[in-house]
């Protein structure tokens, strides 16, 4: 080893593989220290992972009761929608009903007012608004 024979004897002799050495012993160190670091920083992200993993657990809880009252509702929605669409085909029939029945009373109101014996009993009939035709002498 002293005369500088052998891998050790080499590196003891050798001032420039030792440097090279000692480099990457300092490199290796640093390295070292990063995986540390990020160790460190592994576990911290681990417990926050394990903090929000506990949030959204408790979160979540009330969803399942949250799904049961949205599909009533939907239910009921479906419910409410079918019973709509019957009403509405009853729609367009009590309409013309309703036409039916107005021009009835409409029919009923004119005979009443032309019969003598009423006619000369009732309010005379309010002048139509002439919107300044008087004006021009029509």
């Amino acid at each position: 080893m002293e005369q500088g024979r052998g891998s050790l004897g080499r590196i003891l002799r050798d001032d420039e593989l030792y440097l090279k050495i000692m480099a990457e012993l300092d490199a290796v160190s640093k390295i070292l220290a990063s995986v540390q670091e990020t160790a460190a920083q592994s576990v911290e992200i681990g417990g926050n992972v394990k903090e929000l993993s506990e949030r959204l657990a408790k979160a979540s809880e009330p969803a399942p009761a949250m799904a049961v009252q949205v599909q009533e509702i939907v239910s009921r929605m479906v419910r409410v929608t079918l019973l709509l669409e019957r009403t509405m085909k009853d729609v367009p029939a009590i309409s013309q009903q309703a036409r039916e029945g107005m021009r009835e009373v409409n029919r009923i109101l004119d005979s009443i007012q032309k019969n003598f014996l009423i006619r000369s009993n009732l309010p005379a009939q309010p002048k139509p608004a002439t919107h300044g035709l008087e004006l021009r002498g029509e």
